[in-house]
């Protein structure tokens, strides 16, 4: 895999899937259900945009599951007790 500087900005598929919590493979499942195109090799921002726009914040994403996470602990405690 290749590993960019941040400064860079590029990124490659398996970083940008691993930001979604996906593998790669869905990555590219989802983008192609969404016409979404993407040119050989590694993403650049231009593209990350693009990408972010469709499917979401990558941040945004993180913070719903955490917080479906931490709902769902709570429920089964209560349902413990």
């Amino acid at each position: 895999m290749h590993s960019q500087s941040p400064e860079s900005g590029v990124k490659s598929r398996t970083e940008i899937a691993r930001m979604y919590g996906i593998s790669t493979r869905t990555l590219m499942r989802r983008l192609k259900k969404l016409n979404i195109k993407l040119p050989p090799g590694l993403i650049f921002p231009a593209d990350q945009q693009r990408i972010y726009e469709v499917l979401g914040s990558p941040e945004n994403i993180i913070h719903a599951v955490i917080l479906y996470e931490e709902n769902s602990t709570d429920k089964e405690e209560k349902d413990t007790h």
